[in-house]
């Protein structure tokens, strides 16, 4: 089993390779429920090879991905804001 996780502009994409089968999801962040839900419904189908362990791989890695997100933006806002505190104090000195 291979997992790959790619980011590319405001869609991720989480992919599953195992044997010769290919799972490929899109998804943005606010449909991060929607995915876990397919996921959960791929492991359910007794015609897919996706199982029960897949889906739970598949549903943490996209959780933790996503606090990464939240995490980085977070460093970028709060470094936005001191910048800006600090070009303020220059302008008033």
């Amino acid at each position: 089993m291979r997992l790959h996780n790619n980011y590319s502009g405001l869609l991720h994409t989480v992919t599953l390779i195992k044997n010769s089968e290919k799972y490929i999801f899109r998804y943005d962040d606010e449909s991060s429920l929607a995915l876990r839900q397919a996921l959960g419904r791929f492991a359910g189908d007794p015609h897919l090879s996706f199982s029960w362990y897949d889906a739970a791989v598949l549903s943490k890695r996209t959780r933790e991905d996503i606090h990464e997100r939240e995490q980085k933006r977070k460093r970028i806002q709060q470094k936005r804001d001191e910048g800006l505190k600090e070009l303020q104090n220059l302008l008033q000195n």
